[in-house]
């Protein structure tokens, strides 16, 4: 976890929606904890900038992998948020079955 938000940290400016969706897919298999919140709320901030650059399975990995970090809903819930509103507005263009499996699951 600690190696993956140092490498968020180092590059956020470049973080394009491609590497949000696998940053998050990646942290969402790691364990997180309370001390890691801070960092966790910048990367939903710079996730929340890149949502309309998301296609379907970027969409599904921040999802997922964000359901499974547990954070607080303070720190998701717009997040959540702007991934339903792109989904739904996009007319679920796009998703497989796995990604859209994954995109409810995360709700």
């Amino acid at each position: 976890t600690e190696e993956l938000l140092t490498l968020f940290a180092a590059h956020s400016t470049s973080l394009d929606h491609i590497h949000a969706g696998n940053l998050w897919n990646k942290l969402g298999k790691q364990n997180i904890e309370r001390r890691h919140e801070e960092q966790l709320e910048r990367l939903v901030q710079r996730t929340l900038e890149l949502i309309p650059f998301c296609d379907a399975r970027n969409l599904a990995n921040i999802a997922h992998g964000a359901a499974k970090c547990r954070l607080p809903a303070s720190v998701v819930s717009s997040l959540f948020a702007a991934i339903a509103e792109a989904a739904v507005r996009k007319g679920f263009a796009g998703f497989k079955p796995q990604e859209l499996a994954n995109t409810v699951w995360a709700y």
